[in-house]
């Protein structure tokens, strides 16, 4: 009889217990590692399964999966590293929100018998209880992968073809995430100053519009790590300037520019395109 595959999650914050919940209650063999104490009781009761403290205390079995969401690269490749000494076939999704630099190394790096995906998402701790998540995937995501994340996890996953072309995608996600919760926040400072009822505003920003699913979630943002997120954006990439929405502010020009571009990449189709629940 073949062993059940059993699921680590490394990282029991935010996201990462939100997800290892998910998986709890669709059935996985799920086991939650981290080194605060109250992360893992939270865990223990709200699923009734095992957390760990330490990577020490794990014996990983033949195709199980380890889930990474960490908060740094340093303490992602420490856990890889810790992986690959194992010396058993597993597969590492590496769902931390890495920088460039770190996402593109992992094709560099001899892992022997471990797969690496590359696996960044998007969606908050609601998506991830709701296995509704965005994943951007590189690497060697096999069939077997995607039809595990699709009936757990996600919604869509979509795949690029290279090493750090996901964290890329993610990057920039979440600087128009950060722009977005901005914007939403200034625009309800700007009506209480303008004399308008700040829960009716919101009422209207978040059903009509103008609406963000940053908007809509602005109770439960992460401030730090969305800033965390914007900072490894402007380490990568030269930051964007300032955006204007006035007058004679390029609005429209921008508008036609990325309309266009999004016309021509659909006439061109293209290999690397999003995988839906429901497609191939």
């Amino acid at each position: 009889m073949r062993t059940k595959q059993r699921c680590y999650v490394v990282g029991l914050g935010n996201i990462g217990a939100a997800i290892a919940t998910r998986l709890a209650k669709t059935d996985v063999e799920v086991v939650g590692i981290d080194l605060a104490a109250d992360a893992r009781a939270a865990f223990e009761m709200e699923t009734g399964r095992t957390a760990l403290s330490a990577w020490s205390d794990v014996t990983l079995r033949r195709d199980d999966r380890v889930l990474l969401l960490v908060r740094t690269a340093e303490q992602a490749r420490d856990v890889l590293l810790e992986v690959r000494r194992a010396g058993v076939p597993v597969t590492v999704f590496a769902m931390t929100t890495l920088d460039i630099e770190a996402a593109t190394a992992i094709a560099t790096i001899d892992f022997d018998t471990v797969r690496v995906v590359e696996l960044p998402v998007s969606g908050g701790r609601s998506g991830a209880l709701e296995g509704t998540l965005t994943m951007m995937a590189a690497g060697p995501l096999t069939t077997a992968d995607r039809e595990f994340l699709l009936t757990h996890l996600a919604s869509q996953v979509v795949v690029f073809d290279h090493y750090g072309q996901p964290t890329a995608a993610k990057l920039h996600n979440n600087l128009l995430a950060a722009y977005n919760a901005r914007c939403h926040a200034e625009i309800l400072l700007s009506g209480v100053r303008n004399g308008l009822d700040i829960e009716r505003l919101n009422k209207v920003l978040t059903t009509s519009s103008g609406n963000s699913w940053m908007g809509t979630n602005l109770a439960m943002i992460v401030d730090d790590l969305l800033e965390k997120d914007v900072g490894l954006f402007e380490t990568s990439f030269a930051p964007l300037p300032p955006m204007e929405v006035g007058t004679g502010s390029g609005l429209a020009a921008a508008l036609a520019s990325a309309r266009a571009l999004l016309e021509a990449g659909a006439s061109g189709g293209g290999p690397s395109g999003p995988e839906g629940r429901h497609g191939t």
